[in-house]
């Protein structure tokens, strides 16, 4: 090789490698947190002061909508959060789908769902929430087929094997509020 040809394939060289460069900034920067999943970012703090134990409620965070695109109906299923104080005063949170004011109740897999459940939460007649206590669905009018492999543990493992799980919540106590980290795409 001629000094010339030398010389022209090393700046061809730099400049491809500046014009890499040049294009991986935009790639680079989408790879950020738009400002739309910042603000999601901001966690959710449910008040816990009148929270007594052996108690649940269900939190709706997110409503359930249908809307048009076309001719083609478009739904979204709402969220909500399953929050249980057990006897000892431990807190435990589960995200649930749901339709309207009802949860979407799981067959094998979220997202693949077999009823309705009005009032989930620790069985009725348990007197104190504890590790022996399960969740089940208290719909007395529930005459759902899959209704019999609805339970949990309190920890959310499904008992009978033929349903999903529930899922768990990472949360943190802080005085009177828990603060509920669910992660933004849910919410």
């Amino acid at each position: 090789m001629t000094g010339r040809s030398k010389k022209l394939g090393i700046a061809v060289a730099v400049m491809s490698i500046v014009g890499l460069l040049l294009a991986a900034i935009p790639f680079i920067g989408s790879l950020a947190p738009t400002e739309r999943t910042r603000a999601m970012e901001v966690f959710q703090r449910v008040d816990i002061s009148d929270f007594e134990r052996n108690t649940y409620q269900l939190i709706r965070v997110r409503p359930s909508k249908r809307w048009s695109e076309g001719s083609t109906s478009v739904v979204r299923p709402g969220r909500a959060w399953l929050v249980i104080r057990d006897d000892v005063g431990h807190f435990r949170v589960f995200g649930l789908p749901t339709w309207d004011d009802s949860i979407l109740m799981p067959l094998r897999y979220w997202g693949q769902f077999e009823g309705y459940c009005r009032d989930l939460g620790p069985a009725r007649d348990a007197v104190r929430i504890d590790a022996g206590t399960q969740i089940v669905c208290n719909d007395e009018d529930n005459d759902q087929f899959f209704r019999h492999h609805w339970y949990w543990s309190l920890d959310g493992r499904n008992l009978s094997g033929s349903v999903v799980n529930l899922e768990p919540i990472r949360t943190e106590l802080q005085r009177d509020e828990l603060v509920v980290l669910d992660p933004p795409w849910n919410l």
